[in-house]
């Protein structure tokens, strides 16, 4: 008996490890050729996270954001030990086999071993896209998953398992995702307030265990201070250019299963955070339809919350599909009087075929980028052996998220924005969404105007502080010095006089 029991454990085990690893190599394939960040966000945050450990205690007071800061320190804390750049690439595949095993850990203990596989999978295949993101990318609100999914579990277990202690774990976890991504937060604190509105007798039971919530009014404060208006609470339409349709985005089987996996979990009176958390970005999606704004989250990221939210849903509606299958199954081998050998190989030879034909269908077009908008490779090798050759030369940097005035670096618009996260040097239009009309004209001047056009631009008062400049062309003035050329990018020092 006790070999059996090791042979189970050792298949499981097994098992658990290849749907980890599929996750990585899923979540990983877009970087097979590619080696730097797709997303302009994840290039923003490189940035943001630079100037943290650049200016330490600084950045606290100078640029504090409490609703992404603990985000951008956790990529700073990597950078005092690894090329942080070079390692971002990484970061979406590892941060998706994180979020996995906190799914199989949780639906392991809930249901059974089968039931966190078939989560790690369903995971798996979740789209990504460039502008609702997705597990391809490092960003805030992806970062945010592993907590969302935490605080969720952690408090439905305090309230199932009579254990109110673990709502110092669920306080934590909330605490921590303040500060990662602000509207993720509101999303799940207005899940969990839902929640334990459901379970009003169990709070008024256990009210002296709920004073770890107090410490929500730290970033709450902070974030409240810090809003002049509505802004972050009402999101409108702003630059929303597409409507999605979320059956074909999530996939119109996993939806089925989430439906069949709502209604299971109701009769079964399970997961009852996760059937509140979906039905807020269904809402807002509706609401969206009709008035064009959303509560507490854009319509981009109410998307990717339903997703998020309705994968333990799925998971359940599928693992639901397999009990019924087998306890009809059971009546079938009464009914035929089967003997067991017949009856063991029948159910996993369907089960087989249910399993792979599931699994063909969910990742049925994963890789089409016509579904997505096309991902950019907006570097290659040369721009990071040059940017990098910048960082080292001259005076280090005092800071590199500076009001444009005080860029040292003047260098074409499709370079910019990744110049400061690599070369640690401020450059100007850093920002194409954010930047003025005057940075922008002149961007186009210095590059597009004769050798009198790029001093007026170099000797600007109001470009005060400018040392260099990255080009793609020769750049023939004489109050510029070559300091780099090679395989087609040029550096060039400003000689002031």
């Amino acid at each position: 008996m006790m070999k059996k029991e090791k042979i189970d454990w050792f298949v499981k085990a097994l098992l658990l490890t290849i749907a980890l690893i599929f996750v990585f190599l899923m979540v990983y394939s877009p970087h097979f050729d590619y080696k730097f960040p797709f997303h302009i966000d994840e290039w923003h945050h490189l940035t943001m996270a630079k100037d943290m450990k650049q200016k330490g205690i600084g950045f606290f007071t100078s640029y504090f954001n409490p609703v992404e800061s603990g985000f951008q320190l956790i990529l700073a804390f990597i950078d005092m030990f690894l090329p942080l750049v070079l390692v971002y690439r990484f970061l979406p595949a590892i941060n998706a086999v994180v979020i996995s095993i906190v799914l199989f850990y949780f639906l392991n203990k809930k249901y059974n071993f089968w039931a966190g596989l078939i989560s790690v999978i369903f995971l798996a295949s979740l789209r990504s896209h460039t502008n609702i993101v997705g597990l391809w990318f490092y960003t805030p609100v992806i970062g945010a998953i592993v907590f969302s999914y935490l605080t969720l579990f952690t408090l439905e277990e305090a309230v199932c398992k009579n254990n109110p202690k673990k709502f110092y774990l669920a306080a934590l976890f909330l605490f921590i995702l303040a500060f990662i991504h602000q509207s993720s937060f509101l999303v799940i604190f207005l899940t969990v307030l839902i929640y334990l509105a459901f379970n009003y007798k169990f709070v008024k039971e256990n009210y002296k265990y709920f004073s770890p919530f107090l410490i929500l009014l730290i970033p709450a404060f902070i974030v409240i201070k810090r809003i002049p208006s509505l802004g972050a609470f009402v999101w409108g339409r702003g630059d929303i250019t597409t409507d999605y349709n979320i059956l074909i985005i999530y996939g119109i089987l996993l939806t089925v299963l989430a439906l069949l996996g709502y209604y299971s979990s109701y009769k079964d009176k399970k997961l009852l955070p996760f059937r509140i958390y979906i039905l807020i970005p269904v809402l807002n999606l509706i609401l969206f339809n009709f008035t064009e704004f959303t509560i507490f989250s854009a319509y981009y990221r109410y998307i990717y919350h339903f997703m998020i939210a309705a994968v333990p849903l799925s998971t359940v509606g599928f693992f639901k599909l397999l009990m019924i299958f087998n306890a009809r199954l059971k009546k079938l081998k009464k009914a035929l009087k089967l003997n067991i050998a017949a009856v063991y190989i029948l159910k996993y030879l369907v089960i087989g075929i249910i399993c792979i034909v599931c699994f063909i269908i969910i990742f049925q077009g994963y890789s089409d980028l016509s579904f997505k908008t096309k991902l950019t490779k907006y570097i290659d090798d040369h721009d990071y052996e040059a940017m990098i050759f910048l960082k080292d030369y001259g005076e280090p940097s005092k800071a590199i998220r500076l009001h444009p005035t005080q860029a040292e670096v003047i260098s074409e618009k499709n370079v910019s924005i990744f110049m400061p996260a690599i070369s640690e040097k401020a450059s100007i239009f850093t920002d194409p969404l954010a930047a003025s009309t005057k940075e922008k004209e002149a961007v186009a001047k210095f590059f597009n105007g004769d050798c009198s056009d790029k001093r007026e631009i170099a000797y600007s008062s109001y470009y005060g502080n400018l040392k260099y400049a990255y080009s793609y062309e020769e750049l023939g003035c004489d109050f510029l010095e070559a300091i780099y050329n090679k395989e087609g990018v040029y550096i060039y020092k400003i000689i002031k006089n």
